[in-house]
């Protein structure tokens, strides 16, 4: 009986970060007018080396697929033709907001880090940093903005059976209460939603924490993470 109650506090406590119903299904319909808010100041950093090879991988796999040189760090002079010199300098943002949700860094703001994104899939996962990169390229000078992000560690198909909320339509799943080494990189437009963390115990004593989209229209649809398709592969990483 307690932990149907505590079941029932954890469904029906609502948290009002980024529950606005939102007017279309396009992302980009509902970003602010020039795509992003860049409001706060802005504090000049270089990437770590992780987070830089990330954002390399991501920029390389966008750029070949339309068939374009690709970026590197340090090439040589006889490579040069065939590659763009990508450097980590870049300037960051203490929020983002899309679609009228603030998004910020974990240091910026707990609750408000707390994110679920598209990349290959659908996760959940916390904001580690927000940056804005300028380059320049073939069509001259460019600036994006990009979302750092680690994501919380799927259940392995032993733990499945701890996870009562994946029975109710807009339940929410639960997840390890730790973060993948791996890093995600991502642009404003796979930002989907935030989501409420809250600690889940069970018997067994593993730490678990209860993940509630708190997105209208992802409650509405029965929203789930692509991860559950997955379960206990990759666990570790």
């Amino acid at each position: 009986m307690p932990r149907s109650v505590a079941m029932y506090d954890l469904l029906s406590n609502e948290d009002p970060r980024g529950t606005r119903v939102r007017d279309a299904a396009s992302l980009e319909s509902l970003l602010d007018s020039d795509g992003i808010g860049k409001k706060e100041a802005r504090e000049h950093a270089e990437l770590p080396p992780e987070e830089f090879l990330t954002l390399r991988d991501l920029l390389n796999s966008e750029r070949r697929s339309r068939g374009e040189a690709l970026f590197n760090d340090d090439v040589s002079s006889t490579e040069r033709n065939l590659h763009v010199i990508l450097h980590p300098k870049v300037k960051e943002c203490r929020h983002l907001m899309v679609g009228g949700v603030r998004f910020q860094s974990a240091k910026h703001s707990y609750k408000n880090s707390n994110v679920i994104y598209s990349c290959d899939g659908v996760h959940a996962g916390r904001i580690i940093n927000i940056f804005i990169h300028e380059r320049h390229d073939v069509g001259g000078r460019m600036e994006d903005i990009f979302l750092v992000i680690r994501r919380l560690v799927p259940l392995t198909r032993d733990d499945l059976r701890h996870d009562v909320f994946r029975s109710y339509r807009v339940g929410g799943y639960l997840r390890y209460d730790r973060y993948k080494e791996r890093l995600d990189i991502i642009r404003p437009q796979s930002v989907l939603c935030h989501f409420a963390r809250t600690p889940y115990h069970v018997v067994d004593a593993v730490a678990f924490v209860h993940v509630r989209p708190l997105d209208t229209l992802a409650r509405i649809s029965g929203f789930r993470s692509d991860d559950d398709d997955a379960m206990g592969i990759d666990e570790n990483n």
